[in-house]
């Protein structure tokens, strides 16, 4: 469960101040929160560290600055979390995990029309689940994928808050 409004909120403080775009900050937060998201799904389930190794690969190769073997790790990165959930169903229980696979759907599908961004059924997922979202790291996917889904006018939501912001 993920209260929408808040997630606004967060959004708009983020970006208010930030001489980049809405979707540049979001994305930097979003990818920059993925190890932590995904630490806390290995906390409830083990077997996920290598995933999580994964992520760590990912992030050394950033200082490299190689931006295609990045894209492609990025790419392997959310390939072996689907492969992962495919063999391990429970997982799509976990808000930590949803909250993952939100913005790493967002992500993977940029290039989509928002309404068939994949990042939707994960946050209608989301949005059923009992437990509810915390920590930064877990909104800042969520947020994210709302972003790149345009999930219920996320995108106009969080520029209005911040043209609010701005006054």
């Amino acid at each position: 469960m993920f209260d929408y409004d808040a997630l606004v909120r967060l959004s708009a403080q983020k970006c208010k101040d930030a001489p980049q775009s809405i979707e540049v900050v979001l994305t930097t937060c979003g990818l920059n929160a993925r190890r932590t998201t995904a630490a806390c799904v290995v906390a409830a389930f083990p077997e996920f560290r290598p995933v999580v190794e994964f992520i760590d690969k990912t992030r050394s190769r950033y200082a490299e600055d190689e931006l295609s073997a990045i894209g492609e790790m990025l790419v392997e990165e959310y390939l072996a979390m689907q492969s992962f959930a495919t063999s391990h169903g429970v997982l799509w229980d976990s808000v930590d995990f949803l909250a993952l696979m939100a913005g790493m759907s967002g992500f993977m599908e940029r290039f989509e029309k928002p309404q068939d961004n994949g990042a939707r059924i994960v946050a209608s997922r989301l949005q059923a689940c009992a437990e509810p979202l915390c920590g930064d790291a877990q909104c800042s996917m969520v947020a994210m994928g709302l972003w790149f889904a345009d999930f219920d006018g996320f995108r106009h939501a969080v520029a209005r808050a911040i043209g609010a912001l701005r006054q």
